[in-house]
This record gives C-alpha cells, structure tokens and sequence, in this order.
C-alpha cells in the first residue's frame, strides 16, 4: 500500500487508488493514520485517514465490513466514491503497520530531513552539523519513539481484537 518514503513523498497504491503522497510532515500524517487506525480498531468505529497530493486528496474510510475511498482529482471537481467490501478497517491497520514497519528507518530520516527542509543531498552534512550540536541525537531519538509508540498501540490494538475474536 505504501511505499518508501524519498524527498517528502510517498507512493500509495490500494486498488483502483495510485497516488503520490506529499509526505506532509506539519500536519504529522503517519501519527494521524496509525492512531486512526488504533482508535477505530480499539473502540470498533470506523477509522477515517486522509491522504494528499499536490493536485489530489483521498479520504478512506474502514470500518469492519468495507473501506469506502472518496476521490477529489482537484481539477474539474471529478469526485467518486469506490466501495471495497472485502477490505476492512483490520486489513488496512495491517498493511499500514507493516508498510511503515517495514521502512521505519526511512521514514525517521524522511521526517528529520524534511522536518528541517533540507534535501537529501544534504543529508549528510546536516547529520554532521546536529551531532555536533547534540541535536540531532535527541530530535532522531524523539521522532523514533513516538513512531515506535505508535505503530505499538496500533499492533496492540489490532492483537487484542482478533485475541477477543476466538
């Protein structure tokens, strides 16, 4: 569903849906998607993420039956509504969880870099600079476990519910 993270974007691919994401970091995207995701699975709602382009915005709504993603193409108000019956809110906590999991890593320095509006040309010179300072440690560390944090309570969630289920 997504990808690698690079240069403050992120392919997602679900279905009929291809979209390159603006990783917009100010608005903290991958926090708001998992805990959506921890809040809908835990509480049984429906779990309601948004995802931007430049041009595009997509809203998925999951909930334990199906995932209706409403599409805006942002030029001449084409807007649709695709209905997924067998994709419920725990597949698309899964994938989430694993997508992210997967590329942890990327999505720290992802977050760091475009956090400080740097590229990733300057990545390194910019890594240097915070260690010296002693920021960089601390910022990365911060960024690390609230990430850490939160993919934990999504898969705790997602583990408690289907523990329930049997």
């Amino acid at each position: 569903m997504l990808e690698k993270p690079h240069d403050g974007w992120c392919h997602m691919q679900l279905f009929d849906v291809d979209i390159v994401l603006d990783a917009d970091w100010d608005d903290d995207n991958p926090f708001d998607w998992l805990q959506a995701c921890q809040v809908g699975v835990e509480k049984q709602l429906p779990a309601t993420l948004i995802f931007k382009s430049e041009f595009r915005e997509i809203v998925m709504i999951a909930d334990d039956n199906h995932t209706k993603i409403w599409t805006d193409d942002g030029f001449d108000d084409n807007k649709s509504l695709l209905v997924y019956d067998n994709y419920n809110i725990e597949h698309l906590t899964e994938d989430i969880f694993m997508d992210i999991n997967r590329d942890f890593d990327d999505w720290i320095k992802e977050w760091i870099v475009y956090g400080f509006q740097s590229s990733h040309r300057q990545y390194d010179d910019f890594m240097y600079k915070m260690s010296i300072q002693g920021q960089f440690f601390r910022e990365t560390e911060q960024i690390e476990m609230r990430l850490k944090t939160a993919l934990r309570k999504m898969e705790s969630a997602l583990l408690k519910r289907k523990w329930k289920r049997k």
